[in-house]
């Protein structure tokens, strides 16, 4: 992480071919400052005011600028990729030749911004985004519209282990079959009905996300942090759940089944299916069924497991459980060493 610069007043600074690496600028005022050739790799630029500075060479690959002020500026042959712009004010911007690929462009406001030779290769922008008079996004190849229904089977947005910014989205209905979403933050977003076969969700944010009812089959979602989340009566058999972080995640009437077959799942050999070495406090597994679930070295601390069938599932003497409640209603304790809700 570089310095702090949150909220500084920086109008008409001098930081002409600065290595600014990751500095956070978050609210600053740098309004007519001169960045020409200046490093800006990952700098934290969320609701800056960036009007009439010198941006000539600047380097502002992988920054995030949400909600910055960018109008008028001169951003060509500027290298932006992979930034997030959400909500940014582009209008009237000259961005001819500029880098904009794998970036976020969702509420994004580019009314008159000149778009002449940039590249929008896997960029991705939403209904808000506001194109200049006169562009077609549909036109554009591999220009992502994210929203409900859409199909984005096959899609990988971001290689480079960054994520991409889909929290707050509506993504119901939506078609991610063998998608790659590694990384990506869907806080608060809603994917009910969505159908995610095979999709690599490896280190997701998903904190209040919903999956209700969603496809999830042979999906990875090891790493994930699904606080809160919600897949009420999804499919999730033979999906990948390991070292997830989900404490108050809601799996009622979800198919958490794991196969046991040695036969590929989604071109990959499974050793086991479940949520081994988890953190699984309070998590609603009512009436679900987990065939087979692995919950070795888990955390299983206030958690309901009513009606649910966990016919074959397992853990291991470093799991965890702790006042949960069994599918027969019984309560474990945690006092007797060992003791589980499993058959």
């Amino acid at each position: 992480m570089g310095a702090d610069l949150a909220g500084a007043n920086l109008e008409g600074a001098n930081m002409s071919g600065l290595r600014l690496w990751r500095v956070t600028f978050t609210g600053g005022n740098l309004r007519e400052a001169d960045l020409s050739d200046a490093d800006l790799f990952g700098a934290f630029m969320d609701e800056v005011d960036l009007a009439d500075a010198n941006l000539t060479g600047t380097y502002m690959s992988r920054a995030t600028l949400k909600g910055a002020n960018l109008q008028g500026a001169n951003l060509a042959g500027i290298d932006l990729d992979r930034c997030n712009l959400t909500g940014a004010d582009l209008s009237g911007a000259d961005l001819t030749g500029s880098n904009l690929s794998q970036s976020g462009l969702r509420g994004a406001n580019l009314t008159g911004a000149t778009l002449t030779d940039v590249n929008l290769s896997r960029a991705y922008y939403d209904s808000d985004t506001v194109w200049p008079a006169g562009f077609d996004p549909t036109q554009i190849e591999d220009l992502y519209f994210f929203g409900p229904d859409v199909d984005l089977t096959g899609i990988s947005l971001d290689d480079s282990g960054y994520g991409v910014d889909l929290s707050g989205m509506d993504l119901s209905g939506a078609n991610f079959t063998d998608a790659d979403l590694s990384g990506a933050d869907l806080t608060g977003s809603n994917l009910t009905g969505a159908t995610l076969r095979c999709a690599s969700l490896r280190n997701i944010i998903a904190s209040g996300a919903i999956f209700d009812e969603a496809d999830l089959y042979g999906a990875s979602l090891s790493s994930s942090q699904l606080v809160n989340a919600s897949f009420r009566g999804a499919s999730l058999l033979d999906a990948y759940l390991w070292y997830i972080t989900a404490p108050y995640a809601d799996f009622t009437n979800a198919d958490m089944t794991f196969s046991g077959s040695m036969e590929p799942v989604c071109g990959s050999i499974r050793p086991s299916g479940g949520s081994r070495s988890s953190d699984l406090r309070a998590v609603n597994f009512t009436n679900a069924t987990m065939l087979n679930f692995d919950l070795r070295s888990s955390t299983v601390k206030d958690s309901d497991f009513t009606g649910a069938d966990l016919t074959g599932a397992v853990d291991n003497v470093f799991s965890v459980w702790v006042n949960a409640t069994c599918p027969d209603g019984s309560i474990i304790s945690g006092e007797v060493f060992g003791e589980t809700c499993l058959p």
